[in-house]
């Protein structure tokens, strides 16, 4: 059927109106040769839109699991600071930083990052010299990686006092 159809002379001889039938219906059963059909069968307009819309859905279900992702990442962090008093909070917070940010979509640095804006942004807290080594290197791999602007970057570093170390 796909062939037939493939074809332009056989289109011609088979009509327009059934081509365009077994089209659709190749089209509803989702044919595993649809790409190839699709080059042969559709003017290069209607391939563009149609390759432009796959783009498009593509997109945005990868931007759904990613949000998916986050958001689950969100939600283990969270639980293993909401567990803990106030004071001890925000130090479980940087030790559960990354090591290391990888690309410019990395979920946990991400996640990371929004529950610092969150719960610790604008609040006066304090973490030991080695706390807050870790996350300034942290913020400057996310600054590294385009996740944060050096606005917010200086904005995140200043945020937190280092305590005075015990000698």
């Amino acid at each position: 059927m796909a062939g037939y159809i493939a074809n332009s002379e056989t289109r011609k001889i088979l009509g327009e109106e059934l081509a365009e039938s077994w089209y659709k219906l190749l089209a509803e059963r989702k044919y595993v040769g649809m790409d190839p059909l699709n080059k042969a069968y559709l003017s290069e307009e209607q391939l563009k839109k149609l390759q432009k819309e796959e783009a498009e859905e593509k997109r945005k279900e990868e931007e759904k699991n990613f949000r998916n992702k986050l958001e689950k990442q969100k939600e283990l962090l969270l639980d293993k600071i909401n567990l803990l008093p106030d004071n001890e909070k925000f130090e479980a917070f940087l030790e559960a930083l990354p090591y290391g940010v990888y690309s410019h979509n990395s979920v946990e640095a991400k996640a990371v990052l929004e529950i610092y804006n969150e719960k610790f942004m604008n609040v006066d807290v304090s973490a030991s010299k080695k706390l807050a080594c870790k996350s300034y290197s942290f913020f400057v791999e996310c600054y590294e990686y385009g996740l944060i602007t050096k606005e917010e970057l200086v904005e995140y570093i200043t945020n937190f006092k280092e305590e005075p170390e015990n000698e």
